[in-house]
């Protein structure tokens, strides 16, 4: 009996004098990465040539504040949408230098916030609407772009940013999707089997393109069918394990996953039809939403491959949204997205949400976790309900680490606490990004 309440005084002692120590979730002992998609570079309509739409028009870059913002909640990791026309207006030709410099602006903040770069050729398989090695009824007057043309494009970008320890990794290509999905049925007779074995052929060329290059940074390659995380195995005929072999073995595949009943990551539906839709409970949403991201999770497992999830995200705002045609927010989102990271946690990938792009914030765009009022220093910004879920859920740099990296400008050393910037971590996970100089120094950014 002396015993037992010798046992039960000191857990009562430990829960009081230790409270955050007995209460916290085991670490699983991995190391990922957590960030947010910096969307603006892309946008506007599908550029035609000689119409490639103009900067802060049809298109943005994102400011510095936003980077700012961001790095200082703890999210280090920025993927950096671009679109291949802009960089590269004609095949095979030099990249843009105004277009270029915006990307170099964008990875300089990152830079001198502590946090690093995924830049991502957000294309969905096509160069001005044409896909690779198909040609489009539609423009017949447009190039058809092949593997070379893709691999010249990457070489181009390999060759600006291979020494950048900022740049973490290079996602090939965005959502690439069979011609046959995009252009209602059969373009050029290329059929969705058909694009699965060509798009595992051209990004099998091109990592071995950037690896003759002499570049081993990480590399992340998406799976077909809009990398969709569900049926991951039948959309990439990927039984057998994944397709690429790299000599740096460097390659994370990359799937995207929204909770939404068709998986668009519109979210037309209201949470309640949602519910109906995923059999009459809120729990079942959250299944459903579990279900996708096992699919994508297990097969990683199975195979010993690494996995990144590139996108993912929920509508959840405060500001009233009743005049949109869709995008309905719904704070019960909010359980969904926090259990889909504890997964993501526990599997330890890398995770990227959507979005925080200065063009579509919370009040205009509630997927958008870019509160307004970001950019003004004086008065602090109400974060968006996204940042309550993202924030427990922070990069984790090493192995023993149970948080997220601190912001940087918090420590008075100037590095950190906990290893906060990445380029500055002697063996940052996964090793692919250099050691280097993180913060850019005093005055404007610099890259190199």
């Amino acid at each position: 009996m002396k015993t037992l309440l010798s046992i039960l005084t000191l857990s009562i002692l430990t829960l009081i004098l230790f409270p955050v120590l007995a209460l916290a979730a085991p670490q699983t002992g991995k190391t990922y990465r957590r960030g947010i998609n910096m969307a603006g570079a892309e946008y506007g309509s599908s550029p035609a040539p000689g119409n490639l739409g103009q900067e802060n028009t049809a298109y943005t870059w994102n400011n510095e504040a936003a980077y700012k913002y961001f790095a200082g909640k703890g999210l280090d990791l920025f993927r950096v949408p671009i679109r291949w026309e802009r960089m590269q207006p004609v095949l095979n030709g030099p990249l843009d230098a105004q277009y270029l410099d915006g990307l170099k602006r964008n990875i300089a903040w990152a830079k001198k916030y502590g946090a690093q770069v995924i830049i991502d050729v957000h294309n969905y398989g096509a160069y001005y609407r044409v896909w690779f090695d198909t040609p489009n009824p539609a423009y017949t007057e447009r190039p058809v772009p092949t593997s070379a043309h893709f691999n010249d494009l990457w070489i181009k970008l390999s060759n600006e940013f291979k020494d950048e320890p900022a740049v973490y990794a290079y996602d090939l290509m965005n959502e690439p999707a069979a011609p046959a999905v995009e252009n209602g049925g059969g373009a050029g007779g290329t059929t969705a089997a058909a694009w699965k074995n060509n798009w595992k052929r051209i990004s099998q060329s091109c990592v071995l393109a950037i690896r003759k290059n002499g570049d081993a940074k990480l590399i992340m390659v998406e799976g077909d069918a809009y990398a969709a995380a569900s049926n991951w195995v039948a959309h990439n005929d990927a039984s057998a394990g994944g397709w690429i072999s790299d000599p740096a073995n460097n390659c994370m595949y990359s799937a995207h996953c929204y909770f939404d009943q068709d998986a668009s990551g519109t979210y037309t539906r209201t949470f309640d039809a949602e519910i109906t839709a995923a059999g009459g409970t809120a729990q079942a949403v959250t299944d459903r939403a579990l279900a996708r991201i096992l699919d994508f999770i297990n097969w990683c497992e199975k195979f010993n491959e690494r996995g990144y999830i590139g996108e993912f995200g929920i509508p959840a705002s405060a500001y009233d949204h009743s005049t949109h045609n869709n995008h309905h927010p719904d704070d019960r989102w909010l359980p969904v997205l926090d259990a889909f990271m504890t997964e993501l946690d526990a599997a330890g990938m890398d995770a990227t949400y959507w979005h925080g792009g200065t063009w579509s914030p919370n009040n205009a765009d509630p997927l958008g976790a870019l509160p307004p009022g970001y950019d003004t220093p004086d008065v602090p910004a109400t974060d968006t309900p996204h940042i309550s879920v993202l924030t427990q859920h922070l990069s984790k740099l090493t192995p023993g680490d149970p948080a997220g990296p601190a912001n940087p400008e918090d420590d008075e050393s100037g590095n950190g606490a906990n290893n906060a910037n990445p380029a500055n971590n002697a063996n940052p996970a996964p090793a692919s990004a250099a050691a280097g100089d993180g913060a850019a120094g005093g005055g404007a950014p610099a890259l190199l």
